[in-house]
């Protein structure tokens, strides 16, 4: 029974990690942004990263996911980012974000790959 719900999890962790692995992702600082790449996530960058223009969105091609942590500051960011691309014709999505937590079970961006790697070698 454990097994099945592992694998369970697993799928629900897969389905996130392909979906943020397809567009472009926003987090709040450097450690979320090496977390992720830990977990086979590229595209990540911060939220001073766009500010200052370091960014290539990519022309609007693909989606950006806000993936800012699991409490009220990462809440305050969320409506930082969608200020900052309000004037831009960019897909915005915010809903992978509750997912991505719910399946970690984590709060914070930053403490992602631990809980990811044991995820992805239990569901085997």
């Amino acid at each position: 029974m454990q097994q099945l719900k592992d694998k369970a999890i697993k799928k629900r962790l897969e389905n996130v990690l392909e979906s943020l692995s397809s567009g472009i992702v926003l987090v709040e600082g450097k450690n979320d942004v090496k977390a992720l790449k830990e977990i086979g996530i590229s595209e990540v960058y911060t939220y001073d990263m766009l500010r200052y223009g370091n960014v290539d969105l990519d022309g609007g091609s693909k989606v950006i996911y806000i993936l800012t942590d699991n409490d009220r500051k990462g809440e305050q960011k969320v409506l930082e980012f969608k200020a900052l691309l309000s004037c831009s014709e960019y897909k915005i999505n915010t809903d992978l974000r509750r997912e991505f937590f719910k399946v970690l079970r984590i709060v914070h961006v930053e403490e992602a790959a631990s809980p990811a790697k044991k995820i992805m070698e239990k569901g085997d």
